[in-house]
């Protein structure tokens, strides 16, 4: 028997006849508890969930398969993954191509110095930064004026800031005043420039992103020049970035403030109004390079921006690799069969619920489509590939926690780009600045030159030295250096000093 207790009417009981006689056993339900009501009305009332209307007229269109699909195992690269995953390692040139511009004294820091994480000034001096001079001649002749003096001295004050991690200009600047401008102007053609929050507004609007994604694939361009990347393995994924408007619609146009972005929601969580940056990296060991990126409003479906990705990808002659590797945020069969057709190995990350597939269970968490899979490839072999997708995260994360770059103060998706590119040009940059002064374990430190030469105290070099066991020669300590404490295969610090 069922008892329904109510707190202003009278009470319910239902009962319930049973085949065999015996006690009668009561179950009461409090109706003021909304779990205990909704558990009665279910026995008042038992209701079968609706079916879903079928609309009429439409048929499901079967789609022309070709026969070579159903062979994907075997037509696929049968490449071994311990062979996938072994890389070159970087060993620089010797002589160090930065000997032609930094002193002896510097090259001798970087060398026997393991805790010395270089200059912000050798990104600037070791790289070619002339280009910015050549595209600011090209947008003249087209009639764009930028509003600065020198586009170099801007995209410098630029790279300054995302490199000390401030979200907007004016707190980049304000702390530039009180500490000291005097520690960028070796880098600048107008040394006594200090550009105000309107100037490098005028300038990153008037400047097109092209002019950015130009440089960014002259910067890539010179390290396959330097076998310092390797296309074989493409990590992808995207990340959501806060656009710089409110996540509430207005009450009057009943739109965002800004109209490009989109509301974002990411397994059931709400993210705001926004972007999805979605780029691809290249693992190469011991480097994870990034090799394309494109952005898309934040209510667009990760599977969607997978494909997109791809195609862009695609489009611009970048070489062809072996596999991508993703999260299930970019799985579908048509994904994987159009990845597939391209002939490079899709090892996406499906869904526990898909029964519809040839999917097989690799580890917690982990599902994969077997059919897409190459027949040489043990489970061993897939857990081992799969592992590597981590380094996409640790790039993204730097990206969040070193340069503060969650949310943007710019609106609209060219801006979001802008921004995006320069990101990654300074990531490009500190791998090709790593490589030329000799100091390959530079490569994946975001931490890495983040100080410059004005605001590096001599004393804390000497601390270094003494750290290491280098004994410093009495007398002028600030110049010279003696014979260090022990001897190895490193020579003696500042014996060309």
């Amino acid at each position: 028997m069922f008892v329904f207790l109510y707190a202003r009417s009278r009470r319910i009981k239902q009962f319930q006849v049973e085949d065999f006689g015996g006690k009668i056993k009561k179950k009461y339900f409090h109706m003021n508890d909304p779990r205990q009501y909704r558990k009665a009305q279910k026995i008042l009332k038992p209701m079968l969930p609706p079916k879903r209307p079928r609309r009429p007229g439409r048929k499901r269109q079967p789609r022309d398969r070709s026969l070579w699909e159903w062979f994907y195992r075997t037509t696929l690269p049968q490449w071994k993954v311990g062979s996938l995953l072994r890389f070159r390692h970087a060993t620089p040139p010797l002589p160090l191509p930065a000997e032609a511009v930094l002193t002896p004294r510097e090259l001798a820091s970087y060398q026997d110095l393991p805790e010395f994480d270089g200059f912000f000034d050798d990104i600037i001096r070791l790289n070619d930064f002339d280009f910015f001079d050549r595209a600011e001649t090209w947008l003249a002749a087209q009639g764009v004026r930028l509003g600065a003096p020198f586009a170099r001295d801007l995209f410098t004050y630029e790279l300054a800031r995302i490199q000390t991690g401030h979200r907007s200009y004016e707190g980049f600047v304000r702390n530039l005043f009180f500490f000291s401008p005097a520690c960028l102007s070796p880098l600048l053609r107008a040394p006594q420039f200090v550009p105000s929050r309107q100037d490098f507004a005028r300038f990153f609007r008037a400047l097109p992103a092209g002019i950015l994604e130009w440089y960014f694939y002259a910067l890539l361009e010179e390290l396959e020049e330097k076998r310092l990347v390797s296309y074989r393995v493409l990590l992808w994924d995207s990340q959501f970035v806060h656009s710089n408007s409110s996540d509430y619609k207005d009450k009057e146009t009943g739109t965002y403030s800004d109209p490009e972005a989109g509301l974002c929601v990411h397994d059931n969580k709400f993210l705001g109004v926004g972007y999805k940056v979605s780029t691809l990296y290249a693992y190469c060991g011991e480097r994870v390079v990034p090799v394309f990126s494109t952005a898309f409003p934040g209510n667009e479906a990760e599977c969607d921006c997978f494909r997109a990705t791809l195609e862009g990808y695609f489009a611009a002659g970048l070489p062809i690799p072996v596999v991508v590797i993703a999260d299930s945020g970019g799985y579908s069969e048509a994904n994987l069969e159009y990845v597939a057709g391209r002939e490079v190995i899709p090892l996406v990350n499906a869904r526990a619920n898909i029964t519809s597939q040839p999917v097989k269970k690799f580890g917690e968490h982990h599902y994969f489509n077997v059919k897409y899979l190459p027949a040489c490839w043990s489970d061993d072999d897939v857990r081992k590939l799969y592992a590597v997708r981590t380094a996409i995260e640790r790039c993204f994360s730097r990206v969040v926690v070193v340069y503060n770059a969650k949310r943007l103060s710019i609106r609209g998706l060219a801006g979001v780009m802008k921004h995006r590119w320069v990101i990654l040009i300074l990531d490009l940059l500190k791998i090709l600045t790593s490589y030329k002064v000799g100091r390959v374990s530079l490569f994946q430190r975001p931490t890495a030159f983040a100080r410059t030469r004005e605001g590096f105290p001599s004393a804390l070099l000497r601390h270094l030295y003494a750290a290491e066991g280098y004994k410093l020669l009495p007398g002028n300590e600030a110049e010279d250096f003696g014979t260090p404490k022990k001897r190895d295969n490193r020579g003696v610090a500042g014996a060309n000093l």
